[in-house]
Order: C-alpha cells, then structure tokens, then sequence
C-alpha cells in the first residue's frame, strides 16, 4: 500500500515507517515469528504487517482509522493469517483478542498514546510474551534508563520491575511520511518469567508508591511521599526496615530497592490494620 496515497491523519499520532531496511531489524529484534500470535498495534498502510505475515507470524492488527481499515483489507484479502480490528486498543479488553498467549507485540506505536499504552501492557503483561515497538526516543529512553540517569522514573521502575527492557536502535525522522518532528527509537520489553515483585503486593499499590517517589524528583523521597496519602512515619519505618537512606532522592534507588519499599509498605499498612 502506497503511502502516498494515504493521507495520515494528525489526530491519530500516524507517522507511516516506509524504510525497509528499519522494518527488517524491526523483525529481527522481535525473534522467532513463525507460527507465533503477534498484535500489531497502528498498522497503517501495512509494510510492517507484510513483514510479520512473510515471517509466519499469526498476526492480529488493531486499526482504528476505518479509511486504512479497508485498504488493510482489500492489500492482504488473500492473507488467513492477519485478522484486522477496528478498535481504540485502550480500551480493548486482551482477553477478547482471538489469539493464543502469551503474544509477541511488534508495532510501531502511535506516540500520542504509548505512554498510557505502554501502562496497560505492563499492566496486563500476563498476556504477553514481549514486545518490540517503535516508540519517541525520550519515551524509549524512559522506558530503558538506569537508576542515577535524568531518564530514570517512574516508567523506568514500573516497566523494569516485570520486564527486561533494552534499546535496540534509533531511526531517523527521513525513515517516516509524514516526516515526525521527533527522533524514534526501538526498545525491546521480554516479560520477566519472576518479576522482582511478587504477587503479595498489588500492581496499583505498587504503582501508587512508584508514583508518590517520583512526585517531586527534587527532594528526598521522605519529603516526596509527604502529601501523597501514605503516613510518612510508616514510610520512614519502611525505609529503615530497607536499608535505604530516607535523605536520598527517588531517581538512586534501584527496581529491586522500590519492590522491597512496596513489600515493607504493604506489610505496614496490613499491620495497621490488623
């Protein structure tokens, strides 16, 4: 499908990838595709998705500009191996996909929506196996950064708490029509087999510690829970209980260090109310 004759449309985040050569290491980064259930989020005019189908993938691709859906339809009419959906993919529900899990994600994501979308898959990672997607580099690079670097937040440590996240490679603006105002780049997220948090501790507990670290980078992570709901001696003893120092800021301590805080939390508040 030519994507000059595809007009993108601003609303959606559409930025069609038209470089071969970076949809090739697309599929190298993602691994073993034959006979593997692959979704494909914002297949566009489909060079990616001809890519994953020509690896064997079982490929079920969510679109949902109605105008590419019926040319995505009428390209690969010929295709059992692609199932197109018309549908928003934030408020899809995966346990409806009609795939096999766990499943590889490989897409180039639309970047008006990763950072949410991104949050739903770390937060439904039971249904997946990985993911390779092309996301804003300064998304990327929150996604994969190491404790003590400027992109270390609150992304990095949800993300890293239950994956294993890697940058692959950046791709050039020229790579995409219309050309993006923003460089791109491609990481690698393979869902841990034991994550470092354990299932004792829920996934929006631990975000909302996460999150209350992160409030104000700028201070102590003491002084960073301050107003965020939890009870600041009980976020004092946890620290203690750690091992970690109540005067250093959020962005220093590693993943393995906020599942041991959200542990110690947990069991305070069960304490407290027991």
């Amino acid at each position: 499908m030519s994507t000059q004759r595809v007009r993108a449309k601003k609303r959606f985040g559409q930025n069609f990838l038209i470089d071969k050569n970076i949809i090739r290491k697309i599929i190298r980064g993602a691994g073993e595709l034959k006979g593997r259930s692959v979704l494909e989020v914002g297949p566009g005019t489909g060079m990616l998705t001809e890519a994953l189908l020509d690896e064997g993938a079982l490929v079920t691709a969510i679109e949902v500009d109605k105008t590419l859906i019926e040319k995505l339809k009428e390209n690969f009419k010929d295709r059992d191996d692609l199932t197109v959906i018309c549908g928003d993919v934030l408020k899809l529900e995966f346990e409806e996909l009609p795939m096999k899990a766990p499943i590889k994600v490989v897409a180039n994501l639309p970047y008006n929506i990763s950072g949410p979308l991104i949050e739903r898959f770390v937060r439904n990672k039971g249904f997946f196996e990985s993911f390779t997607v092309m996301l804003q580099k300064e998304v990327a690079k929150r996604i994969a950064s190491k404790p003590g670097t400027k992109d270390y937040g609150y992304l990095s440590v949800m993300v890293q708490t239950y994956m294993d996240a890697k940058l692959l490679f950046d791709v050039a603006r020229t790579c995409f029509r219309p050309v993006p105002d923003v460089t791109s780049s491609v990481v690698s997220m393979v869902v841990k087999e034991k994550p470092y948090l354990s299932d004792t501790v829920p996934y929006d507990f631990y975000k909302s510690v996460v999150r209350a670290a992160f409030a104000t980078r700028r201070k102590t992570i003491i002084n960073s829970f301050k107003g965020s709901g939890f009870d600041v001696e009980m976020v004092r003893d946890a620290l203690k209980c750690c091992g970690i120092d109540e005067g250093l800021r959020a962005e220093t301590l590693s993943v393995e260090q906020f599942c041991s805080l959200a542990k110690a939390l947990k069991e305070g508040e069960s304490h407290k109310h027991s």
